[in-house]
């Protein structure tokens, strides 16, 4: 498919596998002028959407848009590290549990599902506050922070989010960061002194 741009609304497509319906059922791209991928729909609910890929595997030095949403079948790890002109990424409606930007990439908007896992965002410095899209459910349910030199992101502002989510999963962090801690109230010292207290013991942060 190197000579192609798009490949259309795959949303409507149900895939089967020669052998057996009832396997998990991958679906892979790659394609060197690919621009977009569109395997979900934001109208549709997920029973509307036939796409039922359970893993999905994406490669392209061209591609800009990845839309997932509502692809609720679509499982596991979204690796995009070999799209780095990537600017869209939907997947929000998916019970993909990681899902990992181009490092040093060109992301404008990240919307992630509820099921997410792990968060690790890389120099994604074109990536504004309101441009990353994550709810309530998927802060309550992320085990794993990482996040470094990402210009327009406040790693402290989204780990007290992650941190003040009752019933939280969190226990791996790791943030880097260029510039001043703005901490008026002291809110964060006081996480940071908790997390501190719980770092590496039983039931607590496996990794700070």
């Amino acid at each position: 498919i190197d000579w192609l741009t798009d490949l259309g609304d795959l949303s409507g497509l149900k895939l089967t596998m020669r052998d057996s319906t009832e396997a998990a059922i991958p679906f892979s791209v790659i394609g060197k002028r690919l621009r977009s991928l569109k395997v979900g729909d934001a109208e549709k609910t997920s029973d509307e959407i036939l796409f039922n890929a359970e893993t999905l595997t994406v490669a392209g030095e061209a591609i800009e848009e990845i839309d997932a949403r509502n692809a609720s079948s679509i499982r596991g790890k979204l690796d995009l590290q070999k799209c780095p002109r990537t600017r869209e990424i939907y997947t929000s409606g998916t019970s993909l549990t990681s899902v990992i930007p181009p490092v040093g990439g060109r992301v404008t908007t990240l919307q992630l599902p509820d099921t997410l896992q792990d968060l690790v965002l890389v120099n994604l410095n074109l990536l504004q506050p309101e441009g990353l899209d994550i709810t309530d459910t998927a802060l309550a349910n992320i085990r794993g922070l990482y996040i470094n030199s990402c210009q327009h992101i406040d790693p402290i502002q989204l780990l007290q989010r992650i941190y003040d989510t009752p019933n939280n999963k969190l226990t791996g962090i790791g943030l880097v960061w260029k510039g001043w801690l703005i901490d008026d109230d002291g809110s964060a010292l006081r996480m940071f002194g908790k997390i501190a207290e719980k770092a590496g013991i039983d039931g607590g942060y496996s990794g700070v």
